[in-house]
């Protein structure tokens, strides 16, 4: 989930690219690429807080850290170590 995360962060970070062009247009796309960027991690990231909340009837005494911990495990098929 937190590499989900940074890829979102990363992607939203348009303006560092664009302050390249202070007193232009850049010649390539620069937003409509990291939109759909952060528009696919939003659906993953939503995606994944679908599953955690299914899971809290099951998982009532379990700390947060332990559903993600199944999460990791359920996505990587290991131990999650």
């Amino acid at each position: 989930m937190l590499p989900l995360a940074m890829s979102l962060i990363h992607a939203s970070n348009c303006s560092n690219e664009l302050s390249l062009f202070p007193d232009q247009l850049p010649r390539s796309r620069l937003v409509g690429p990291k939109l759909a960027i952060m528009e696919r991690r939003i659906a993953e990231l939503d995606l994944v807080v679908t599953k955690l909340v299914s899971w809290i009837p099951t998982f009532t005494s379990c700390s947060l850290n332990e559903l993600l911990q199944a999460q990791t495990i359920s996505e990587n098929g290991n131990s999650g170590r």
